[in-house]
């Protein structure tokens, strides 16, 4: 208990006061301009996203294919029934790299938001993980098609692939 309620309660006023009003001179506010960045020709660019309805549990894939002009190809969303985000966000993979084999692409670029799942497909994944098999479908795919590129992007560049709401 402290010595001095009054103190304490000051304190607390003055640290709220501080962090609520801070100096607007001293604010930098940085525009970052998301756009999508063409693959090199004859490269099909795979953007895709994963989601998750956290109360049901209900989990979807969706994402679209496009030539190396921006032009679209083909896209898909699916319903993939009850799971974690990180299966999702795998499946997306999969189905993406699933697409573009099936339309012969043998050059492919695949952004994720998803940073652990990209690790997981750079890093071993023991074969008694959960998702071992799932990864290693989704590893054995890339090296179907030959030259497969996986990176990083901003969540925001990936609007276009979210559809709006998971259908049951």
């Amino acid at each position: 208990m402290p010595s001095d309620p009054s103190h304490v309660v000051l304190q607390y006023a003055l640290e709220w006061f501080i962090a609520s009003h801070h100096n607007s001179a001293a604010s930098m506010y940085h525009v970052v301009h998301l756009h999508w960045i063409a693959p090199n020709p004859e490269t099909c660019k795979i953007n895709f996203d994963g989601g998750r309805k956290s109360k049901a549990g209900l989990i979807r894939a969706s994402g679209l294919l496009r030539y190396s002009n921006g032009h679209w190809l083909k896209g898909f969303v699916i319903n993939l029934g009850i799971g974690s985000i990180l299966e999702a966000e795998l499946l997306g993979i999969f189905w993406g790299l699933t697409l573009a084999w099936d339309a012969s692409f043998r050059f492919v670029e695949v952004e994720s938001d998803a940073n652990s799942v990209v690790s997981f497909l750079n890093i071993h994944v023991v074969p008694t993980h959960p998702l071992f098999s799932l990864v290693n479908c989704c590893k054995l795919i890339f090296e179907l098609i030959g030259s497969a590129l996986l990176s990083m992007c901003f969540l925001l560049m990936l609007v276009v692939a979210r559809p709006r709401q998971v259908v049951a």
